[in-house]
């Protein structure tokens, strides 16, 4: 089936409600666009979109017993995920967030130190594991990695970069 025929199929079996409400109302709301020959929908904002995939990340972890991380771990390496990402870490349980942010510690410290505020939790281990990977960037990485970190720590480092710029080491 095309993706409008999928989409008022599951609003159809959660609901109870005719399939046809969730286009309309979706429609009504300016959430997307609809009717296109194939019987597709677009998204009238990406976001939307991104949320929609977050969501859908969530849930094919749980009807799968995959974990999160597992579904993941091969779009990290794409640039085009990030929004989507940024979004499930504020969905997904406390322990899915916490391991989120582990492995994007390992990969892509900064995107994790963007991440750091909007995610449900992080582990005191693996914000000092983050605060470490931050230590060894150039000093406008740190800077830019630790204001967007936002966390106490975080704070402490940057003013200590600031005030003995020559020996930032420690956290």
């Amino acid at each position: 089936p095309n993706v409008r025929n999928k989409v008022e199929d599951v609003w159809a079996k959660r609901t109870k409600e005719p399939p046809t409400n969730i286009i309309l109302r979706a429609e009504k709301e300016r959430l997307l666009k609809s009717g296109s020959a194939e019987g597709g929908i677009s998204f009238i904002h990406a976001f939307i979109q991104d949320y929609f995939a977050a969501y859908h990340i969530k849930e094919k972890s749980f009807l799968e017993e995959k974990s999160v991380v597992e579904i993941i771990r091969p779009l990290l390496e794409y640039k085009k995920w990030d929004s989507v990402i940024s979004l499930l870490v504020g969905i997904v349980s406390e322990k899915e967030s916490e391991e989120i942010m582990e492995v994007l510690t390992e990969i892509d410290p900064c995107f994790a130190a963007e991440l750091f505020p909007i995610t449900k939790y992080v582990s005191s281990e693996t914000e000092n594991k983050l605060l470490d990977k931050i230590a060894l960037m150039n000093r406008k990485a740190k800077l830019s990695a630790l204001i967007k970190m936002n966390s106490n720590k975080s704070v402490d480092n940057f003013i200590d970069m600031m005030v003995y710029p020559e020996d930032f080491t420690a956290y």
